[in-house]
């Protein structure tokens, strides 16, 4: 009896064998120990920049590689940023613990992210000072990661490092290569005139030999997906005039290219924060979705779990939180608390680096805002840091909440939107009330700061609504919802056929009297019963004494 109890809860926690299984992670950003020569404030500073948990970087990528061994996956994706600046050693490191997984029969793929050759950023930490250390070229990239996507078995383009495989039978993927490293440039270790090229950008060549091997391999019947270290198009409205380069250049034409190619399905990183965006062709008829997944060492610390059907015509995407390390049992809490806790620096390097685009936009919207009947005089931060002190002093719990928020995937909460609108409408009117130096005052309600706010919130509302309602493409005919953590795609379309709406199942077995407990892909219990109200997604039922995989479809 104990033996048949352990291999149904085993079960529970095992992933289902109908079809195959492939972990997606990215960003693991793999901080070798040898590069601390001493800990102190050079390695402080370097962290406060980017909250990064890099103390935690080799625990992290050590537990989604274990997970993939423990629950028999057939493949293992990693969309770059391998390590922390590209240093060799972090690229060993990497190398030698994907060996442990391809000897247990997972089959790892990497490509190269902006953070991995030749990065001029590349350093020891020595207390106080860094120092430079040996980082990677091309060649030696595709050298030290031979057996994890760049073997002579393999389909290699000759203008990038980019390359063509078959995770599983029946499934093609694309691994593009989008990343500029060959504009980085170093000059001496610390000059400010180091520059890492943080964008990506698809070579026209690269892009003619990505749609025809797609067009290949959906001539042998194959499926085709891709994965890439940037986001292909903006996953939120109006976000590229903010940050240029979170999304590759010309993205929204290659998508639509790509589509036509019959691909539909693209896993990207770099951005740290877990999302899925949904682009369609004119037609409405065929779509693309980028589903980009957090960095292992920043919070919510999330991986992707895939199961492709046989037939591989469906893919269905669970995510998981990395729950707990060696050193942090709490991994989640302990992220969640080590970003809170460094939201504040951030501010004030978000301040530092798009200054000219934040102090010409503050005098333009200042030349917009008028009374009719009076001009205003404002007293306008002069320099990134008092920017970003005014700013976070009013606009604390709005950038704290709301970022986390957009970090964790935020579904199944409908308020979300009018409960962050409301945070950022007071916030900016506290600040307003500190810029404006004169307002004008009506029955004691300041007509100024009221103007000024509405300004700003009329502008703010579209990006407001694509991030925290989930929207892309706002006021167009694509307008399209997503849940970000639990997908079931269509290969062939590109459809989504289930997202996160309350659904029914029919009894398992047509038996209303069978014994059967249901389980989410965390191994929860979540029904006993047969007929049963459950959100879309993949679950585990146990049933008469047999257990199978559920999906369960809007």
């Amino acid at each position: 009896m104990i033996l048949c109890v352990f291999m149904s809860l085993w079960s529970v926690f095992a992933w289902s064998n109908d079809g195959k299984v492939i972990y997606v992670a990215t960003d693991i950003h793999v901080m070798d120990s040898n590069l601390v020569i001493n800990d102190g404030n050079a390695l402080t500073y370097y962290i406060s920049q980017d909250r990064k948990m890099l103390s935690q970087s080799i625990e992290a990528f050590e537990a989604v590689l274990d997970s993939a061994i423990t629950h028999q996956a057939d493949a293992l994706l990693i969309c770059g940023d391998l390590t922390k600046d590209g240093e060799k050693i972090g690229h060993e490191r990497v190398a030698r613990m994907l060996g442990k997984a391809l000897q247990a029969g997972v089959k790892p793929f990497v490509i190269p992210g902006n953070h991995d050759i030749r990065n001029p950023f590349a350093k020891y930490f020595d207390g106080d000072k860094t120092y430079p250390a040996e980082g990677v070229t091309p060649e030696e990239f595709a050298s030290i990661y031979r057996n994890y996507g760049y073997g002579n078995d393999l389909l290699r383009d000759t203008h990038s490092l980019s390359y063509v495989c078959e995770p599983v039978p029946g499934l093609t993927l694309l691994a593009i290569d989008a990343s500029q490293y060959e504009k980085n440039t170093y000059t001496a270790h610390g000059d400010d005139k180091n520059e890492s090229i943080v964008g990506g950008a698809i070579k026209p060549s690269t892009l003619d030999w990505l749609l025809a091997q797609s067009d290949e391999a959906k001539s042998k019947g194959n499926q085709v997906i891709a994965m890439m270290h940037q986001q292909l198009f903006d996953h939120v409205d109006g976000f590229h005039e903010l940050i240029d380069y979170a999304a590759i250049e010309n993205g929204d034409s290659i998508a639509r290219l790509l589509m036509e190619h019959g691909v539909h399905l693209i896993f990207t990183g770099h951005m740290h924060y877990t999302d899925a965006a949904t682009t369609w062709n004119e037609g409405h008829t065929a779509s693309l979705t980028d589903v980009t997944t957090s960095s292992t060492i920043a919070y919510p610390s999330h991986y992707r779990v895939l199961t492709v059907s046989d037939d591989c015509s469906t893919l269905s995407i669970d995510t998981h939180h990395i729950s707990s390390l060696p050193s942090q049992p709490d991994y989640v809490q302990f992220g969640r608390t080590f970003m809170e806790n460094g939201m504040e620096s951030m501010t004030y390097a978000m301040s530092r680096e798009q200054w000219g685009l934040i102090e010409q936009t503050m005098k333009d919207y200042c030349k917009e805002i008028k009374l009719g009947f009076a001009s205003l005089t404002f007293h306008l931060p002069e320099t990134p840091e008092e920017f970003a002190c005014l700013t976070y002093k009013h606009l604390n719990t709005f950038i704290n909440d709301g970022w986390l928020s957009v970090q964790e995937g935020n579904e199944h909460d409908q308020d979300v939107y009018d409960r962050y609108y409301k945070k950022l409408r007071s916030g900016v009117y506290k600040i307003m009330g500190e810029i404006i130096e004169n307002d004008i005052y009506l029955l004691g309600t300041p007509l100024g700061r009221n103007a000024a706010r509405d300004l700003i919130m009329k502008k703010a509302d579209p990006l407001l609504k694509s991030m925290f309602e989930d929207l892309t493409q706002i006021g167009t005919e694509n307008e399209d919802r997503t849940d970000d953590l639990h997908l079931i795609i269509d290969l062939g379309s590109g459809k989504i056929l289930s997202e996160s709406e309350p659904a029914r199942i029919i009894p398992v077995h047509g038996d209303k009297t069978a014994e059967i407990r249901i389980y989410n892909m965390q191994g929860q219990l979540v029904s006993s019963q047969g007929d049963s109200v459950l959100p879309a997604g993949c679950y585990i039922i146990i049933s008469n004494g047999k257990t199978r995989k559920f999906l369960v479809r809007q």
